[in-house]
């Protein structure tokens, strides 16, 4: 989905060339992967918490500051299309080590097999992602695509209000 919301807004708010709307995507997508690459050396020097809270509010306080911020620039400054582009490299390192996260928590709460968990976290991701899809497009016809862009990260700085459920408990 957020190659589509970010090609679309690069292009009709932001009056980017087509030729240049997939970049902001590109730009999630591989800040995602350096994070995804260097998360071993992370998880050696910080707990699941510091973590957590890290990137949820690096994460999505970069990446909604960053929208705002493209949002409020007239749209032929080029600093609007740069500040959604960093707004897009907040969010994917942010992101990127959140799944990862959520499986050794799940893992450590859970006596079922990783098999298991991992099933099981498949199962409320597809129901949970499908459910939350639904409600952006509902929020972005009805109040357009900045704040439908917005949701995703005010969903992952809400992760810092549910960092006590992440005891190691069995």
């Amino acid at each position: 989905s957020m190659a589509d919301w970010a090609t679309i807004y690069a292009q009709e708010d932001l009056q980017i060339s087509p030729k240049y709307s997939a970049l902001p995507y590109l730009v999630f997508l591989g800040f995602m992967i350096i994070g995804r690459l260097n998360v071993h050396r992370v998880f050696e020097r910080f707990t699941t918490k510091e973590l957590f809270n890290f990137g949820a509010l690096i994460g999505g306080g970069g990446y909604c500051a960053g929208v705002l911020l493209s949002h409020w620039i007239d749209p032929t400054n080029p600093l609007a299309y740069w500040s959604f582009l960093l707004a897009l490299a907040f969010g994917g390192l942010g992101t990127s080590f959140m799944a990862p996260l959520f499986l050794n928590i799940a893992q450590a709460r859970s006596s079922e097999s990783f098999a298991a968990v991992i099933g099981q976290m498949g199962l409320m991701n597809i129901a949970m992602v499908s459910i939350v899809k639904l409600f952006i497009s509902w929020v972005t016809q009805v109040g357009g695509l900045t704040l439908g862009l917005l949701i995703p990260g005010i969903m992952l700085i809400s992760l810092i209000f549910f960092t006590h459920v992440m005891n190691e408990r069995k």
